[in-house]
């Protein structure tokens, strides 16, 4: 059985950053995933996009910009999978990026 990997990608006001590099990662060919998305009090509806078009993917709001590393750590806490992958949302890879 292959092991759960969990993506923590961060976002600040990247709405079309951040669908392309969400349907990249759902677009993987290695499928045993979790999605977490910390978002740093984006303004232009990024929160709302993923709501509406990634479902599986869990949301941390913060109502103020933590910056990098704090919300990695908030996304790390949040995870299950025995790997993390850290993402900017202007972050893009190819399909077979996780095999």
């Amino acid at each position: 059985m292959r092991q759960l990997v969990s993506f923590v990608v961060i976002n600040k006001d990247r709405k079309e950053l951040l669908k392309r590099c969400l349907t990249a990662i759902f677009n993987q060919t290695y499928t045993n995933i979790e999605v977490i998305l910390v978002d740093n009090a984006s303004l232009d509806g990024s929160v709302e996009m993923v709501g509406s078009n990634f479902p599986d993917v869990k949301i941390i709001k913060n109502t103020m910009n933590l910056l990098v590393a704090k919300a990695y750590n908030q996304g790390a806490k949040q995870a299950n999978g025995k790997y993390l992958a850290f993402l900017n949302s202007d972050y893009y890879m190819m399909p077979n990026w996780l095999e």
